[in-house]
């Protein structure tokens, strides 16, 4: 009786101590963190991990409005409250808050900064099973980007390919077309870093395409903003400026006041790439021009080394080495191995020119050396030729001829693959420009030899077809004649044995029927209510949590806190539509549930055959967990054909069908599991695999398991009525006879087969 007040307490001790650290470290912090961390106090443990996640984002959401002096310290006060709200979630077995705390961790290791990604993506990997299990779909498809976006800095492109890809489908699942750009630019950027210049140039042009459709100005710009960094390593500066007249229309700069500018994200970036254009075209006073909107970075370093190069072409040597020294020092830092090669190079040369040797041929090797071992081709190049220099003032003749000679080939293949990047672009943009007239083209030239072919196959097809008609007709006649007289004798003989037992046959037949519709049901009544299950748990988790911010509002509107009131109120009508939502889920799942129950005419429907089969297999997966007493893991696996589209079919019947052969699949991995624990055998993991594909105008549907298959000398009787291989009483023989008939009924066939277990196959004609 007194345990449960002294952990009241102890709750409350630990809620107080942390509104003191955010008080002491973020003086002001925002009335939203405030009220939260005020519920925080006498919040129940199923509402705590809710409350400890939304603290933690909000701090996350709003430290850029914090001082620098206590962003970090903010930082970790929302690390504990994610590490917190993890470990209750696991104890709650709450998917939702364990994943979306694992998702904020990584945040939190992104804004610590850039060596911390490779810890970051950890975090973002393993909380999407968890937010996929919770079906919170918004975090899925942030996870996916920030793994993509994590991918592209450590330098796995190919990863970051697959990630953006991901993001993409899964933002427009959500309908956010504006973040679904964003992926796709980011994933133009991965193959412009991999070198790959036709498809950053494609997939530049399609992204560009899919923001102009957004109508949103700050994306198209982003969209533009790839183009820069395209032409310029492709040696082509003139482009470069095209495209920043491009971003300056749609977003145009004004003149700083006070020594400040306020510039989109991604615009410093475009407008120092411009930069570098300029020198590369000398026209320094360009250049200079645009220096006075690019702010000095101090998380990358880039835009030292542009300050570096632009005090360098207006011979400011002590401004420029001054620039090169901290951008070199900040790459360093933070670990960017090309730009450490390249400010290296940068300084080397610097000191070169005012024919101080030691410190350049120190930042020159410095510079080769991470060069080679990155295999950064250009910054290779560019250091041999100054050690070449450096060695030939110096009188190390044998070193300048190897640096030399070094530098004349890297020069030759970087000069071949810079016309061979020029090259792409043209042809690419080429390819882009005449391919509606090409595809007019074809198709016209198609169609005409598909319709020759066509006349000459259906002429000739007439002439054989028309010759082996009238042989089987012939044949036919001929045949029936003489067994006619057979087949009457036959059939009255017969006919007398089968009326006998015809009455026995049919009492027998709906009692086991009704059996095997009885296990149906239990089977799929079971799997139901697993599924049912979760939404439920997310209304009753919402409304408790809704129950304590009605008394908070009470309270707030009788102390007259007219703004903490609206907060509670709003934060009440966001639970309110969470309820909405999963209220609709466990509607939708019975409604599932009594179309299957339904008694109709079995009418024909357009259906989706994929989330049939799907939804069928967790049914049945559900049901064999619930109904056993010691229930094991049983891996699943779809691989569905996205090209199908929905098929016309009887969907209650074909989902009998379904559930009848993931029943038998499940049956055989749980016996052959059971022979394997008694034999104590190697390790065996049972699983039952599900595909669909379009074969021509077939849609082959298969039901495969692992187990010990189908005894080859019953293979061919197990579609008869009331044969089965079970024991008695655990199987009817109906299920099969009856899922034959009904693919036949659709105009299909069912067969099956032992390719390592059991496989059935259903084919319907499209």
């Amino acid at each position: 009786m007194i345990e449960q007040p002294i952990r009241m307490l102890f709750k409350k001790i630990i809620a107080f101590k942390m509104l003191f650290v955010v008080a002491m470290t973020a003086a002001g912090q925002t009335p939203r963190i405030d009220s939260l961390n005020r519920r925080l106090i006498n919040a129940s443990d199923t509402v705590r991990p809710f409350l400890l996640n939304k603290i933690a984002q909000e701090l996350v959401d709003s430290i850029a409005a914090f001082p620098p002096t206590v962003k970090d310290s903010l930082l970790h006060v929302a690390q504990r409250n994610v590490t917190e709200a993890e470990a209750l979630s696991r104890q709650l077995n709450y998917n939702n808050g364990i994943g979306i705390a694992l998702s904020i961790a990584g945040e939190v290791k992104v804004i610590f900064g850039l060596k911390n990604f490779g810890r970051a993506i950890t975090d973002f990997t393993n909380a999407l099973p968890y937010l996929k299990a919770g079906n919170a779909e918004n975090y899925v498809a942030f996870c996916y980007n920030a793994l993509g976006e994590g991918c592209h800095f450590v330098g796995k492109l190919d990863s970051s390919i697959v990630y953006y890809d991901s993001a993409i489908n899964s933002y427009l699942l959500l309908k956010d077309s504006l973040e679904a750009t964003t992926c796709m630019i980011w994933k133009g950027h991965d193959y412009f870093d991999k070198g790959d210049y036709k498809n950053a140039y494609l997939f530049g042009t399609k992204a560009l395409s899919a923001a102009e459709k957004t109508k949103d100005i700050s994306s198209i710009s982003f969209a533009n903003l790839q183009f820069l960094g395209l032409y310029l390593n492709a040696g082509l500066p003139e482009r470069t400026i095209d495209y920043l007249h491009t971003i300056i229309r749609l977003q145009p700069l004004t003149m700083p006041k006070n020594g400040k500018t306020t510039l989109p994200g991604f615009m410093p970036w475009a407008l120092w790439v411009a930069g570098e254009a300029y020198i590369k075209m000398n026209e320094v006073d360009s250049a200079v021009y645009l220096s006075q909107f690019i702010p000095l970075d101090t998380t990358d370093g880039d835009s030292y080394r542009f300050y570096g190069q632009l005090h360098t072409a207006l011979h400011e040597d002590a401004k420029a080495i001054k620039e090169f020294v901290r951008g070199f020092e900040l790459k360093v830092d933070i670990g960017h191995e090309i730009g450490v090669a390249g400010n290296a190079n940068e300084l080397g040369e610097f000191y070169l020119k005012r024919k101080e040797y030691k410190p350049a041929m120190y930042y020159t090797t410095y510079g080769f050396t991470v060069a080679e071992k990155i295999h950064a081709m250009l910054e290779k190049r560019d250091a041999a030729g100054i050690l070449g220099e450096i060695y030939a003032q110096t009188g190390d003749y044998k070193k300048a001829w190897y640096f030399s000679q070094l530098y004349k080939a890297l020069n030759d293949s970087m000069a071949s693959e810079q016309d061979r990047k020029k090259l792409t672009l043209d042809l690419v943009q080429n390819q882009l420009d005449n391919q509606t007239q090409q595809s007019m083209l074809l198709s016209r030239e198609n169609l005409l030899k598909q319709q020759e072919l066509r006349s000459q196959t259906i002429l000739k097809n007439v002439f054989i077809g028309g010759a082996i008609i009238l042989l089987i007709l012939a044949a036919i006649l001929f045949r029936n004649y003489r067994q006619k007289q057979k087949a009457n004798a036959f059939l009255q003989q017969q006919k007398n044995e089968i009326q006998s037992t015809l009455s026995e046959l049919r009492s027998t037949q709906s009692q086991l029927i009704q059996s095997e519709k009885m296990a149906s049901l239990g089977q799929l009544t079971a799997g139901i209510a697993h599924e049912i299950q979760n939404p439920l748990n997310f209304v009753n988790n919402f409304s408790e949590v809704n129950g304590e911010l009605i008394s908070e509002l009470v309270d707030e509107v009788d102390k007259g806190n007219k703004e903490e009131a609206k907060a509670i109120a709003t934060d009440i009508k966001q639970n309110l539509d969470k309820i909405n939502h999963h209220g609709k889920r466990a509607d939708a799942i019975v409604k599932g549930m009594l179309e299957h129950s339904r008694q109709g005419a079995g009418q024909k429907q357009l259906t989706d055959i994929n989330a049939l089969a799907d939804e069928y297999l967790k049914l049945a997966y559900h049901g064999m967990r619930a109904k056993d007493k010691e229930p094991i893991a049983i891996g699943m696996k779809t691989d569905f054909d996205n090209s199908i589209g929905k098929i016309n079919i009887v969907a209650q019947d074909m989902g009998r069908v379904l559930l009848n052969l993931y029943n038998n699949a499940f049956y055989a991995v749980k016996e052959k599991q059971a022979e394997s624990r008694k034999l104590q055998a190697a390790s065996y993991e049972p699983v039952v695999k599900v595909t669909t594909k379009r074969e021509g105008n077939l849609l082959v549907i298969t039901v495969a398991d692992n187990g010990n298959g189908i005894p080859q000398n019953v293979i061919d009787k197990i579609f008869q009525p009331f044969f089965t291989t079970k024991p008695t009483g655990q199987g009817t023989g109906l299920g099969l006879s009856l899922a034959y008939d009904i693919v036949k009924a659709h105009g299909g066939e069912l067969k099956a087969d032992n390719v390592n277990g059991a496989v059935f196959t259903i084919r319907l004609p499209l």
